[in-house]
């Protein structure tokens, strides 16, 4: 009897340890700062997945040559296509969402496989654009995010302001998701985000793809005075 007592034991305890093992899915957001968890994907998009078990070791590899679908251990699928990764940990995941997700199609799940087990599916709409602001820049000068999808920037009357992001979309022509775009070629996004600057809307002079799931939008700051403006992704500030 004392037997089978300590059998259980140690069945129920292997049993507990390997759902812990489990990779659990908590929230998933572009990976851009001030970023929130939309339950809205974008094709091309940088995705963070956060959570647990999410991978075995740490590892990236952010300039890939070619696309990368296992890392750390880990594996992830959006709508049953592999995802190019290029950082994992135990508890991040950095992926690319599939540029050849299927047109038409509303939903996908995503899923992460580590091993021999996998996450719940995560059901994800599938929109045109998720916007997300990495940084503006003009000229040499880089401007931090202050907010989600602002940035204050200083700018000259007249003067280009760049915004880099994530999650703008499809391109054309089209590229393959995780590489870096071709060299020679421009890819523009089939959909052009909107961009305010202090208020203003403002219609963007480019819109292109310029690496791995980042996007440049470039913008004319329409202010008639030298000195800070407040630039939005979007539109409208988070």
């Amino acid at each position: 009897m004392a037997k089978r007592a300590v059998l259980l034991f140690v069945l129920l305890s292997a049993a507990g340890s390997l759902r812990a093992q489990v990779p659990t899915v908590t929230s998933v957001a572009n990976a851009a700062a001030y970023s929130v968890s939309t339950g809205n994907i974008a094709r091309g998009e940088l995705l963070g997945i956060y959570g647990s078990n999410l991978a075995t070791s740490t590892a990236s590899n952010f300039a890939p040559t070619s696309p990368v679908a296992s890392l750390g251990g880990a594996i992830v699928q959006i709508g049953g296509i592999e995802a190019p990764i290029i950082y994992a940990s135990p508890t991040q995941l950095d992926v690319q969402v599939p540029f050849e997700i299927p047109a038409g199609v509303p939903s996908v799940n995503l899923v992460v496989f580590v091993g021999s087990s996998s996450s719940f599916p995560l059901t994800l709409n599938v929109v045109g654009q998720d916007f997300g602001m990495a940084y503006a820049q003009v000229g040499s000068q880089v401007f931090q995010v202050a907010g989600r999808n602002s940035a204050v920037v200083q700018a000259a009357a007249g003067a280009e302001i760049d915004i880099v992001a994530f999650g703008l979309g499809s391109v054309t022509p089209t590229v393959a998701s995780g590489i870096l775009p071709p060299a020679g070629t421009t890819f523009n996004t089939l959909a052009v985000p909107g961009v305010t600057v202090n208020g203003t809307s403002v219609t963007p002079t480019a819109s292109v793809l310029v690496g791995l799931g980042l996007y440049l939008v470039k913008v004319i700051n329409p202010v008639s005075s030298s000195g800070s403006v407040t630039v939005v992704l979007g539109g409208t500030a988070g």
